[in-house]
């Protein structure tokens, strides 16, 4: 339908109108809207009135889990508030001792707030027993990142806890939750708190403003918070009647201006809004005097216009002021309703953008009816105010150094040549060069030269110059004469402090995508006294009208991107009911100025906003102290003087957070100094902000009760065990700052103490700043309860006085800083750090250095494990080794010594010089540290002192001696076995041999505590199946510790050939109350006697015990009970690591979680799960036999069998230091030495010549006859530098001679090489990246036959790999030479890892002509593809092997297999390196940029860098997810063959497509040169509908061994092969094609 254009018609449109909605500008301007299409916004009361939540508590909400309504206190619906002690539902939950707090909102009768500590994922909090299975997540502290998975995983747990909560939430979570692209996620430090933000669909159709929060702290779901959720009747209509071009009709009319079709700010989107119900909205046909009408238009509403009736009316509606008519409250939206929960109701709107004729800097978004088109709103969504060179650092006041222009700043992060500068402006690049103010994070734009980049160019250094000041009043586009005239005052001063307000943000938030992204600056435009965020770009004003140039004030700065940030955050939009409040904060925390724009103006008035101001010349001020009236602005005070202005709003908050810094923290208790407060409550900030939605809302004093209020995120932030409901570190600062201001929560609801971080640091650390060329070395002193330690720097004229980068955190006492000028100060703070991020220390003082070239080196001799002694085992020794890195040309002898300290018993080390030649990279000497007669259990650390001429170096680590209890054997206690005493293992020796009564039989049977489980009767002794022994052990030989690694090893009995047998093994941490938790299950894997073992890491407990359930079929249990079947226990002691908390009020429960980080950390995959997870259990093994159990067993058992065993498990059994062709000598001492062992990695592999030997005498001896040549073993050829196997056979394996890498293992005849490349010397192994072996075998992947490795035949290259953390920055390139004596190395492809530990990788090839061959694999850690990446954690090993001549070639060729692409960095592209049908991106592709809400790996993902749209979100906007190219045709024909040249191929393009997707488009391209791509054009494509689609496109393949499509999915625009669009993806997939006959 079209609307009619008559004036009638579009009065009958606008019922549901209120007030103005104000700006966020920097300040309020009565004229800044005035003759601008702004003038003319409104929002409707009803929808207005949403924006704050009424509270209330009630009894008719369904009984939360562990929540017992009916014990609270209700308050009357006419005061839901009430005195203190009875406004809000507290109960206990008396079956688990955890409080849970709930809060209702008024309108729906839902719950609005739950406080609880519910374990969701493995974690330290209170009560969190969850882990991670083995092997899926590395230490938290390792310095390659964290695991990639947790987003997901984390998401998993509270859509799981909703789900099964949702009929008691009363909410239908499964139907409106966690629709594609709608949740947010921030993870900060190590998971160690995670933050969730889930947007709310019905029927798929996104609600406004409805939304459900999740905080997760330590593990533990601390909070649950449902904002503005009512409930929608099912019948609810989401068929719109009027389509998006009637809607922007209806805006056209309204506004009295024609609108540019075709163009619009944001893409037209169905969408459903809420409104208040009871609200009295304000007619537009009537009564009103602010309606008027122009040309039969209207010409909008003012709040002058308004009758003083109505303005009170309206702040009423706000919550923003008392209304003085008779009976008036803050509750009277609460009164219009007289039921709860008939708060809202719902209407289908179309939320449009247009573009309006003579519309300026104004973005207008409009809700339109799509029933009735209704008027809802219509919104100005701007937020006004906000190499070297000179800038201006603070403000261009001229007042002191931080208000004059400074000489020489670098120039971060800018574009100069081809380069991007350091920190510090350094770049590499010689001679004439070109530089622009444009750079990866920040792009200046300037209206003095028509919004062009700066750009100069120069020889040997780029200086852009800039006069010691402003050469007059009118001094905006002042240049210095070159550099063209974007080089202004602004645009430097700029570049400067956006980059370095990213830097400082990006150090705090460093998974946030936004702040990984360019944005664009516009300075110098022709306005004055103010400055703006416009949803994309910042924007600056030039001097005038009193007021300076607000692109000369580094607080506009970061006051403007400080909305960009609250924008871009969990949260996803601009926080309620100010926005102004963040972005003041982020200013004045940067600048450590709470005058907010100092030099504002410069005509001599002082601020007024949100008080008077005594001195300050900015916009106002958020220190209490520096404003006349001296106290604070209070959430009255706020609602009887601000009424619409936000800026006066947000001074409530924002004086709230500075009055935490600058006197809660620095004074009474607590007492920290300036350094350590801004570190806390900057932290804090970066933290709670991002999920914030409404900072407070409600009457004073109950304002901060909301689920995500500034209060409780401030609380959230500051919590250091997953449990609210037991205090905070710094709970009473918090409670005390926001209740001043009276937007805390009161103490009856959450009760306030100061509790947590046990043991904290307490004393300074003194640090030491030594310069070295573009950098400085940092040491400092021990403090002592240290877990880790900060390092932070700040530069210019404000020193430490200051924001500061988060340069890191480390274990240790070094760190070196670089990218830094020559010349240039810098100062830095080491902060120590207790058990939790929450717990600091003292700041050290501030320490200035200035990084000078000269020659200079460096020593490392970090390794994270702990040297750890045995006071039992006298003498004994390890070595260290440390790397020492000359810079600049040093040359010479150092010296080198190392000092254990004085806390150390026993102890005694040495070290060794070495010299630097020049010209030498590197050198390594070796430090012995040896434990002597007379040590005692001691702790400490030992200090190597490097010394070479002038220049002292030093690095630590840690040592323990310990007094181990060493083996234990169990006696019967209790119902089972059991090791009393601390020890690195428990036997239960024979206490358990047999089974039951009846066989053996068994001591003290069932050996279960409480005789839970009964063993089977039938059977015989050593004929059927027994559990003989259960043996337990730490694998580094120390006491069985809280944290550590263990095995299990279960000593079993299997029946015939064991097929039908598992043993299914438990932990628990708690042997006299037992809750098993699943390990996993490992089958038999042949008969008789049999070691099956696993590992898992110990939880917290003192006494804890494994259960071992052997069975004969059946499904996976703790207690089976089958005829056959048997479970026993073992129990034994741990060291014990976590000191129970306490406070001085209450105690609580120890944590039942390691405090330290053990050897190999938990991954992300639990062991007890959330109920949505897999488990990774079977529900039953599939049996290798079909005949039923006969009553004996067979005459003959077979010899050494292993088979396949659970993916969860990934550690290996063996020791490096063991031949493959006998079982491990861990094996305990009491077991027979021919037992076989099947382990949940791998059992080595045993040669035939051998075999018989490790048989028991009355197995028979059944060896198998190897065909051809056998498998040959390869031994170390000293003429070639690589194992060898001489003989031609169908493999070739060389054992353990590649185990490790260089001196990690170490690896023998390192580096196994044929041309000597070196393999990198950084990490500990088997944490970090080697191979342990490489195999080539005669086959296919997935061949079975047995025949030599032959020319022209196909083979397969193993290579056994230990990947780091989750595999995924790991890479492994294959390589293959015809010739192994003149090696030229032929790559053959890439393979990622598809998880960490150990991992077989298999690439198959045709063996070229050659007698003597060899392969290549080159392990790396990210990097580039090369026969020889150098990198310090990269492996490369060599095999090199015999082949026969190809007289038995094959005459046909295998067939085809398709390939799954891989990353290549060189050209920026997945790419598939082999030749097969097909070539699948899988998820390489998945989603679009990195400003979405999840981030497209590698983005762009294109060959010449094509950029792609950052606006929308990710499954609700465009994006491309995956490329598939095969061969054929698209109905599948010929999809058999290769892909080859001049044959058809199709494309398969899966993408999300935005709404219907009638405005999308995709485009494909191909091209056969990767390195210089010309696209030629095959064919546009357009969805068939929204959401997920495939697309598809066939083609003819042209001549070209490397090829590449390109799929470009846009939002309308033309057809291209980069349209560059807001909403536009561009991907691009190679892959190697035939070139046929």
């Amino acid at each position: 339908m079209k609307i009619s254009t008559k004036t009638t018609t579009i009065k009958a449109t606008l019922q549901f109108l209120q007030i103005v909605r104000p700006v966020l500008a920097l300040i309020e301007s009565p004229t800044l809207k005035q003759n601008t299409v702004a003038e003319n916004e409104f929002v409707a009361a009803s929808l207005k009135a949403l924006e704050f939540t009424l509270y209330t508590a009630m009894d008719s909400l369904p009984a939360l889990t562990g929540l017992d309504l009916a014990e609270m206190q209700i308050p009357s619906i006419d005061n839901p508030f009430g005195p203190s002690g009875t406004s809000i539902a507290e109960t206990t939950n008396s079956g688990g001792g955890e409080n849970g707090k709930v809060t209702v909102d008024a309108r729906t009768g839902v719950l609005s707030t739950l406080t609880m500590s519910k374990p969701i994922l493995p974690g330290k909090g209170i009560g969190n027993n969850l882990l991670w299975s083995v092997g899926s997540m590395q230490d938290s502290d390792d310095i390659h990142g964290q695991h990639h998975d947790l987003e997901k995983i984390s998401q998993a747990a509270v859509r799981n806890w909703f789900d099964e909560n949702q009929s008691l939430l009363g909410i239908n979570s499964k139907n409106e939750l966690f629709s594609p692209g709608r949740t947010r996620t921030a993870i900060h430090g190590n998971g160690d708190m995670i933050q969730m933000s889930i947007r709310r669909t019905f029927k798929g159709i996104p609600v406004v403003g409805s939304r459900a929060t999740a905080t997760i702290k330590m593990g533990n779901l601390i909070n649950i918070g449902l904002e503005s959720w009512g409930t929608i009747p099912d019948d609810f209509g989401i068929d719109p009647k009027l389509s998006e071009d009637d809607a922007f009709e209806v805006l056209s009319e309204f506004s009295g201006r024609d609108y540019v079709r075709g163009r619009e700010n944001c893409k037209p989107e169905l969408q459903i809004i809420a409104l208040a119900t009871g609200v009295e909205e304000v007619s537009t046909d009537s009564s009103l005097s602010s309606v008027s009408s122009v040309n039969g238009v209207f010409d909008g509403l003012k709040l002058t216009d308004f009758h003083e009736a109505d303005r009170l009316q309206l702040r009423g509606h706000r919550n923003l002021g008392k209304s003085e008519r008779a009976g008036s409250n803050h509750n009277d939206v609460d009164n219009k309703f007289e039921n709860i929960g008939d708060g809202y109701t719902y209407s289908l709107v179309w939320k449009i953008c247009p573009i309006f004729f003579g519309q300026a800097q104004e973005i207008m978004e409009g809700y339109v009816d799509a029933h009735t088109s209704k008027i809802y709103s219509f919104l100005d969504k701007v937020d006004y105010f906000n190499a070297k060179g000179s800038v201006y650092p603070i403000s261009n006041d001229g007042q002191g150094a931080d208000g004059t222009l400074q000489q020489d700043w670098p120039m971060p992060y800018m574009t100069v040549g081809s380069e991007l500068t350091t920190t510090g402006g350094n770049y590499n690049q010689a001679g004439n060069v070109t530089a622009k103010l444009s750079g990866e994070y920040v792009e200046m734009r300037d209206f003095c030269n028509s919004q062009n980049v700066a750009e100069v160019t120069q020889t040997d250094g780029i200086n852009w110059g800039g006069n010691a000041a402003r050469a007059s009043s009118n001094a905006d586009c002042e240049v210095p004469g070159f550099g063209d005239d974007s080089n202004t005052h602004a645009s430097r001063t700029g570049f400067y402090e956006l980059n370095k307000m990213k830097e400082i943000a990006r150090s705090r938030l460093p998974k946030n995508n936004w702040l990984k992204g360019q944005l664009v600056a516009k300075m110098n435009r022709e306005n004055s006294c103010n400055a703006y965020w416009n949803g994309s770009t910042v924007n600056f004003y030039r001097e005038g009208s009193g007021c300076g140039n607000t692109g000369e004030i580094a607080a506009v700065f970061d006051h403007e991107w400080g909305h960009g940030m609250d924008a871009n955050d969990v949260n996803g939009g601009i926080a309620f009911p100010s926005g102004e409040g963040i972005a003041d904060l982020y200013s004045a925390l940067r600048l450590n100025d709470s005058c907010i724009g100092r030099g504002f103006y410069n005509d001599g008035r002082k601020c007024a906003t949100g008080g008077e101001c005594k001195i300050c010349t900015g916009v106002r001020d958020i220190d209490q102290a520096e404003k006349k009236n001296g106290g604070p602005w209070t959430h009255t005070m706020s609602n009887n003087k601000c009424g619409s202005s936000v800026h006066c709003i947000g001074v409530v908050y924002s004086e709230a957070v500075w009055d935490l810094y600058k006197r809660k923290l620095q004074q009474g208790q607590f007492n920290y100094d300036e350094n350590t407060a801004l570190e806390i409550v900057t932290r804090l900030t970066y933290i709670a902000a991002g999920n914030i939605n409404t900072w407070f809302t409600g009457p004073p004093t109950f304002s901060g009760c909301g689920s995500q209020s500034g209060y409780r995120a401030y609380l959230e932030a500051d919590d250091d065990d997953g449990d609210l409901t037991n205090g905070t570190p710094h709970m009473s600062a918090i409670f005390e700052a926001f209740n001043d201001h009276e937007i805390a929560c009161p103490t009856y609801q959450i009760p306030v103490f100061d509790s947590g971080c046990p043991n904290n640091p307490q004393t300074q650390p003194e640090i030491t700043a030594t310069p070295v060329n573009m950098g400085v070395q940092l040491s400092w002193t021990t403090v002592s309860n240290s877990v880790e330690y900060e390092v932070l720097r700040s530069e210019g004229v404000m020193q430490c006085s200051q924001g500061k980068v988060l340069l890191g955190k480390t274990t240790g006492n070094t760190f070196e800083d670089s990218g830094l000028q020559n010349g240039r100060e810098y100062y830095y703070i080491v902060v120590p750090k207790g058990v939790n991020d929450a717990c600091y220390g003292p700041s050290s003082d501030c320490a200035a250095v200035v990084p000078s070239a000269q020659p200079y080196f460096t020593v490392d001799c970090s390794d994270s494990s702990v040297i750890d002694f045995d006071v039992n085992r006298v003498p004994a020794s390890v070595s260290r080794q440390c790397v020492v890195t000359p810079y600049d040309g040093w040359t010479g002898s150092i010296s080198v010594e190392c000092n254990p300290t004085s806390t150390l018993m026993g102890i005694q080390c040495e070290g060794e010089s070495v010299f630097i030649k020049a010209g030498q990279s590197t050198a390594t000497c070796t430090i012995t540290i040896s434990i002597v007669s007379g040590a005692e259990m001691s702790e400490g650390s030992v200090t190597m002192v490097a010394r070479g001429r002038s220049i002292e170096r030093t690095s630590s680590f840690d040592v323990t001696i310990t007094k181990g209890g060493g083996p234990q054997q169990a006696i019967f206690e209790g119902g089972s076995p059991i090791c009393k005493k601390h020890g690195s293992s428990c036997d239960s020796v024979s206490l358990l041999d047999g089974r039951g009564l009846n066989l053996g039989p068994e001591p003290n049977q069932p050996n279960i505590r409480g005789n839970d489980c009964i063993d089977g009767s039938s059977g015989t002794y050593h004929e059927d199946e027994s559990l003989d022994k259960i043996f337990v052990r730490s694998l580094d030989d120390k006491d069985m510790t809280e944290g550590s690694l263990i095995e299990v090893t279960a000593t079993v009995w299997a029946w015939n050939y064991g097929d039908t047998d598992s043993a299914d093994f438990y932990y628990t941490s708690d042997a006299l109350n037992p809750e098993w938790l699943y390990i996993g299950t490992v089958p038999a894997g042949g008969g008789g006697a049999r070691e099956l073992k696993v590992q898992y890491i110990l939880p917290e407990g003192e006494l804890q015990a494994v259960r071992i359930n052997f069975r004969y079929k059946g499904s996976v249990s703790v207690c089976s009970g089958g005829n056959y079947d048997e479970a026993d226990e073992l129990a034994f002691t741990v060291v014990t690591k976590t000191p129970t908390r306490s406070t001085s009020s209450h105690s609580s429960a120890p944590s039942l979680y390691p405090s330290n980080t053990p050897t190999l950390r938990p991954s992300l995959k639990p062991s007890t799960l959330p109920s949505n997870l897999p488990s990774n259990a079977p529900s039953e093994f599939p049996s290798l036999s079909s005949s039923a159990k006969p009553s004996q067993t067979p005459s003959v058992t077979p010899s050494l069998q292993s088979s396949s065993s659970p993916s969860i498990f990934t550690s290996p059994s063996w020791s490096p230091s063991q031949s493959p062709s006998a079982p491990p000598t861990t094996t305990p001492s009491t077991n027979p030495s021919y037992l076989p062992t099947f382990t949940s990695f791998f059992t080595p592999s045993i040669s035939p010549s051998s075999q018989s030997s490790l048989l028991p005498s009355w197995a028979p001896s059944i060896i198998e006859t190897m065909v051809n040549g056998g498998p040959q073993t390869a031994i170390f050829d000293n003429n070639i530098g690589a194992p060898r196997c001489f003989d031609v056979g169908v493999e070739c394996n060389p054992g353990t001679l590649m185990e490790g890498r260089a001196s990690l293992g170490p690896e023998l005849s390192s580096p196994n090489t044929i041309d000597g490349c070196r393999d990198g010397t950084v990490g500990k192994y088997l944490r970090d990246e080697s191979i342990e072996r490489v195999v080539v075998r005669a086959g296919d992947v997935e061949s079975t036959e047995e025949m030599n490795l032959t020319e022209g035949m196909r083979a397969t290259i193993t290579a056994t790999v230990h990947a780091w953390s989750s595999g995924q920055d790991d890479r492994a390139d294959f390589f293959y030479a015809s010739n192994a004596a003149n090696p030229t190395w032929e790559f053959l492809g890439t393979l990622i890892p598809p998880s960490g530990g150990l991992q077989e990788l298999k690439m198959a090839y045709t063996l070229p002509p050659g007698s003597l061959q060899a392969v290549r694999v080159g392990f790396r850690y990210k990097g580039s593809l090369n026969a020889c990446s150098p990198g310090n954690y990269n492996d490369r090993d060599d095999l090199v092997f015999s082949v026969a001549s190809g007289t038995s070639a094959p005459t046909s060729a295998p067939t085809p297999s398709n390939h799954d692409a891989i990353y290549d960095s060189g050209l920026g592209i997945p790419i598939c390196a082999q030749f097969g049908n097909s070539c699948d991106s899988l998820s390489l592709l998945n989603s679009r940029g990195e400003s979405i809400g999840i981030s497209e790996e590698n983005a762009p993902n294109t060959l010449d860098s094509c950029k792609d749209g950052a606006s929308g979100t990710y499954h609700s906007d465009e994006s491309i997810d995956r490329i598939v190219v095969k061969s054929g045709e698209i109905d599948g024909t010929g999809s058999d063959a290769a892909l080859t040249s001049h044959r058809r191929a199709t494309i398969i393009a899966s993408v999300f497509a935005f709404g219907t997707g009638t405005n999308d488009y995709a485009d494909f391209y191909y091209t056969n040169n990767l390195e210089n791509p010309s696209w030629t054009y095959i064919d546009t494509v357009s969805p068939a509908g929204g959401g997920v689609q495939e697309l598809k496109v066939s083609y003819d393949l042209p001549q070209g061994k490397r090829q590449a499509v390109r799929v470009n999915f846009r939002y309308r625009g033309s057809i291209s092969p980069c349209s560059g669009g807001n909403y536009d993806d561009h991907d691009d997939l190679a892959f190697t094609v035939s070139p046929g006959i």
